[in-house]
């Protein structure tokens, strides 16, 4: 039987006769006339039998050549014995391959019996440690069996790749098996300050390889991992946050059988100290108000002081924690910080840029001018100087710059509003006169008059606009 078919593009492909109920041959070829001139020849797949039909059924023919693409091949399909007959399946695919090994939970290989690819084919690897099948052709869906002999229920489990070979889109190099059965127990008593062993946990893992992970179930001070797979190397580690453990943690090795007796007692731990400082974007001042939380193993808040200060006193070793600042008038960086088993002291500093930002220089002062005279602070009261003011009062008024600040339209200049703290104490909210945007800068320009009664001294101002509260500036009085 001949079969004509044209290589879409150049590359491996692989026909097989699979599925087939009798033994073929196969053979490829190219030219005008037949037979042509030979390409590749028949491979037959071994099985258990080689000389009748086995384990995947009779003897399965496969060819693998490189093709050209645009090439038209002709493909031979032949009987091995003369007298046989039946239906012939032909499939055929790109050639791929899928490669992996089979080793305990701690990465050691296993030998086993028999591993055997099945699905859209049937053959035998060569390698009983490993898994090897090359020229398997692509779009079929296979899957891998693997055999133990000598033990009772063997099992193996797959792990590493996700990559699919149901179906096949091409080769496959990280198909690997562990050997899960027979499974063992790894037990002991966790000892606690009143024999409180609530929030203990105890992990037994697998090293090497880290295939295998499970917690350990507690009846009262007893636990127990169970179902540890066969011949891993484990490490078992009691933890609880805010506890030490004697010791820190145990190993068996090449686990072959039950175990019991590994103890553990847990002490208190010393408490540690998470502080820091929220500043303004220049990075000299502290920024106050300022709400900090703690979360993670243990949660609490803080607000910063005058200085921008903070700081968690008596948090247990061991916990993983986040500090993460907030107030609606500011954003910061970082966003949140992070400390996983803690061990020591830390320190978590951040940076608030106010949404409604004065202009400052970097000592903290305002960007602020007479707004007739255009000379900077400190500042008089009344300007009996001021002859360009001709309103019904001569109190001075003060031009200071914002960004992140527009009006909305109709909306009056008063809306803003100036909150300023005298060097007495006293506090004031002045509306604004005049808001407007300065062009090509990007700054919005506010003025406003001082009160009458401001003491000379440094006064300390923010701006309230949209139910937001600028940073604080510094602005002289005389």
């Amino acid at each position: 039987m001949w079969y004509r078919w044209q290589a879409p593009d150049s590359g491996r492909f692989v026909f097989t006769t699979y599925h087939s109920d009798f033994e073929t041959l196969l053979a490829v070829y190219t030219g005008d006339s037949l037979p042509g001139t030979a390409v590749a020849s028949n491979v037959v797949d071994p099985s258990q039998n080689p000389f009748g039909s086995g384990p995947c059924g009779p003897r399965i023919s496969r060819v693998a050549f490189d093709a050209v693409g645009g090439v038209v091949y002709r493909i031979a399909v032949d009987r091995r014995s003369t007298s046989a007959s039946g239906r012939v399946v032909l499939r055929w695919g790109r050639s791929a391959s899928i490669i992996g090994r089979i080793t305990d939970v701690s990465g050691r290989q296993v030998a086993v019996d028999t591993v055997r690819l099945v699905g859209d084919a049937c053959r035998d690897s060569q390698s009983f440690g490993t898994i090897v099948f090359t020229d398997v052709p692509t779009g079929g869906s296979y899957d891998v069996t693997v055999a133990l002999s000598g033990i009772v229920s063997p099992q193996f489990n797959r792990w590493g790749t996700s990559q699919s070979i149901s179906p096949l889109a091409g080769s496959v190099t990280d198909f690997n098996y562990y050997q899960r059965t027979p499974a063992y127990n790894i037990s002991g008593t966790v000892t606690m300050p009143a024999g409180d062993v609530s929030g203990v946990t105890v992990m037994c893992v697998s090293t090497g390889a880290g295939l295998f992970s499970t917690p350990a179930f507690f009846t009262g001070a007893n636990y127990s991992c169970s179902s540890l797979p066969t011949f891993g190397d484990y490490v078992i580690t009691p933890t609880k946050v805010g506890f030490r453990f004697s010791p820190p943690s145990r190993t068996e090795i090449h686990l072959m059988q039950h175990i019991s007796g590994d103890n553990f007692t847990g002490t208190l731990a010393p408490t540690y100290t998470i502080s820091g400082r929220v500043t303004n974007s220049t990075g000299t001042t502290g920024v106050s108000g300022v709400s900090i939380a703690l979360s993670g193993a243990q949660t609490a808040s803080r607000l910063t002081d005058l200085n921008g200060n903070y700081s968690f006193t008596g948090v247990s070793e061991g916990g993983n924690y986040i500090i993460t600042p907030s107030n609606t008038n500011y954003t910061f960086a970082p966003l949140s910080q992070s400390f996983n088993n803690l061990t020591t002291n830390q320190s978590a500093n951040f940076t608030a840029t106010a949404l409604l930002q004065l202009v400052l220089d970097d000592t903290g002062q305002m960007a602020a001018v007479d707004s007739m005279l255009l000379v900077r602070d400190p500042f008089p009261i009344i300007n009996s100087a001021n002859h360009l003011n001709r309103g019904v009062d001569r109190n001075t008024r003060v031009t200071i710059f914002v960004s992140n600040l527009a009006l909305a339209p109709g909306e009056p200049p008063s809306s803003v509003v100036l909150n300023l703290i005298g060097s007495n104490n006293q506090t004031y909210d002045i509306p604004a006169e005049d808001v407007r945007p300065v062009p090509n800068l990007g700054f919005t320009q506010i003025i406003f008059r001082l009160p009458d009664n401001l003491v000379a001294g440094t006064c300390i101002l923010a701006v309230k606009a949209h139910g937001l509260t600028s940073n604080f500036g510094a602005m002289r009085i005389r």
